[in-house]
């Protein structure tokens, strides 16, 4: 089966229509961008590889700048902000690689003579983007059957850059056949849409719209508003909206939201929001609040990117909290000892601990069934419940047996002085 590529410089993300085919799904065809293009071409050749981080190779670029000494064009620079040069120098050098440039071709001045220093120096820069496009030029030297018979461009050919341009050169020479797509551009000569084409006549006087219905103005107070009333409006006659193209200026969040509630498709092309950490803030301080204290909650939240501390502070808290959650579990040496807490405050881990693993029976919940289980145990050395017994029977043999299983789940460090008795009510009640 050969494949049949529809290919937009901006067809990476979403693209409309989805797949170049007349009907609901195809096999063979699909619409890529960039990426799409490339990794298609790599299955081909066999030459997929894992992705690499970028901060991965941003390190490893900031080591051969080091590596390729002092004097050149980014030195200044370096000596200030490693991190930031290492980050930009990467950028350029990657566009020169898109752009066809290597340091085989024989410059030694200037900034190209600096970055093919860099390039020979230091340890092996493990492969980008560009890198990737200029491995499968090369392996498409020599010609070859390839399983892909067409690649439609819906861009201009000239516009693209010179090594994409290179790649669809070595790609007609394996018998791919590239071709432009032909685009019908639907002119109107009249009519509000003609008006919003061109708002001004030959005088420069404003053309004002008829209200033929050919453009429609939403106009709302709020984006909130806007967006329930372009949801309502769509889902008054979904079946004559079926082939609209959304153009958006910005995210599509509030608008999803929207057309979910109105039982429509959302657009998807919503921004990830920078605000995730807050929204963790609430739970892990509710956690907090009970005791005893959580020290993984704790650390948790003095850790969060939008908690209380700054950046330093963090590192330096998260080797402290670290230490005491090590000593709060009697890990010394990769091996547990007994801890040094009062009976008393081991009776609190314990609850807290059962609390953690507590559950409600689907069956009983479903049925309605509650009741108090109480129960007698025992701890042992190792943190686990050597013994137990119920003491007294919540009537249910669902919720006794869930009490058994929530007790047998409990993991403690060592109690104090290597045993620890007592006896604890569980109760099922429904809210």
């Amino acid at each position: 089966m050969s494949l049949h590529l529809v290919f937009s410089w901006f067809a990476d993300g979403a693209a409309w229509p989805e797949h170049p085919g007349e009907k609901v799904a195809v096999v063979d065809a699909a619409v890529v961008g960039p990426h799409g293009l490339l990794d298609h071409i790599e299955t081909m050749l066999g030459l997929g590889a894992p992705a690499v981080a970028g901060v991965k190779r941003i390190a490893t670029y900031l080591n051969k700048l080091k590596c390729a000494g002092a004097g050149n064009f980014w030195s200044k620079s370096f000596e200030t902000d490693p991190w930031s040069t290492a980050r930009e120098v990467l950028a350029w050098r990657d566009q020169l690689v898109e752009a066809g440039w290597g340091p085989e071709i024989a410059v030694t001045t200037g900034r190209l003579g600096d970055l093919a220093r860099a390039e020979t120096s230091g340890p092996a820069l493990p492969a980008g983007f560009a890198d990737r496009l200029r491995q499968v030029i090369e392996a498409l030297a020599t010609p070859r059957k390839l399983p892909l018979a067409c690649v439609v461009l819906i861009d201009a050919r000239a516009d693209l850059p010179a090594g994409w341009r290179r790649l669809l050169d070595r790609l007609e020479a394996c018998g791919v056949s590239v071709t432009a797509q032909k685009l019908d551009c639907v002119r109107h000569e009249s009519g509000d849409l003609a008006r919003l084409l061109a708002p001004f006549d030959a005088d420069g006087q404003r053309r004002e719209f008829s209200g033929d219905g050919g453009v429609t103005l939403l106009t709302a107070d709020t984006e909130v508003v806007a967006a329930e009333a372009l949801a309502a409006w769509l889902a008054a006659d979904k079946a004559g909206n079926e082939d609209l193209v959304f153009i958006l200026g910005k995210d599509s969040d509030l608008l999803d939201h929207a057309l979910r509630r109105a039982g429509l498709p959302r657009l998807g092309a919503s921004a990830t929001s920078a605000h995730r950490a807050l929204l963790q803030v609430l739970p892990l301080a509710f956690s907090l609040a009970w005791n005893p204290p959580d020290p993984q909650a704790l650390l948790d939240f003095l850790l969060l990117p939008a908690g209380p501390l700054q950046a330093q502070e963090r590192r330096e808290e998260r080797r402290a909290q670290e230490g005491r959650l090590a000593a709060h579990r009697g890990v010394v040496g990769g091996s547990q000892q007994a801890s040094g807490m009062s009976r008393a405050s081991f009776a609190g881990l314990v609850s807290a601990e059962l609390n953690r693993h507590k559950f409600y029976p689907a069956a009983a919940r479903s049925s309605g069934v509650t009741g108090s289980v109480a129960v007698a145990f025992t701890m042992g050395p190792s943190g686990r419940i050597v013994s137990q017994s119920v003491t007294r029977s919540s009537g249910s043999g669902v919720l006794d047996g869930a009490a058994h299983a929530i007790m047998s789940s409990i993991h403690t460090p060592p109690p104090p002085g290597g045993r620890f008795s007592t006896s604890t009510v569980i109760q099922f009640h429904l809210n």
